[in-house]
C-alpha cells in the first residue's frame, strides 16, 4: 500500500509515505538477534500540506480503509510525535 500511494498519488500532493519500524534484540538459539518490526501494524504515515485533497485521493484507492480522524476532526501529529517518527 505504501508503494502504491507513492506511485499513484506522488508529489507534490504526497510529500512522504512510510511505515514506522523499530529494531529490537531478541535472544534465541543461544544468541542475540536483531529483529525489525512495525511500530504500528496496519498503519501508514502520510506527510502532506494538502490534507483534504489527499483524503479525496485516498478514498479512490481500493483497500485503503480510513484516515485517522474524519473530515471534520483530523488527527495531525504534533511536532514531538513527528520528531519521534
Amino acid at each position: 500500500m505504501r508503494d502504491f500511494c507513492l506511485t499513484q498519488i506522488g508529489k507534490p500532493l504526497l510529500e512522504d509515505c512510510f511505515v514506522p519500524m523499530y529494531e529490537q534484540m531478541k535472544k534465541y538459539e543461544g544468541a542475540w538477534h536483531k529483529e525489525t518490526k512495525r511500530l504500528f501494524p496496519g498503519y501508514l504515515i502520510l506527510v502532506t500540506e494538502q490534507i483534504y485533497k489527499l483524503i479525496t485521493e485516498l478514498r479512490k484507492i481500493d483497500g485503503f480503509k480510513r484516515v485517522l480522524g474524519d473530515m471534520e476532526c483530523l488527527v495531525p501529529l504534533s511536532e514531538a510525535e513527528m520528531a519521534l517518527l
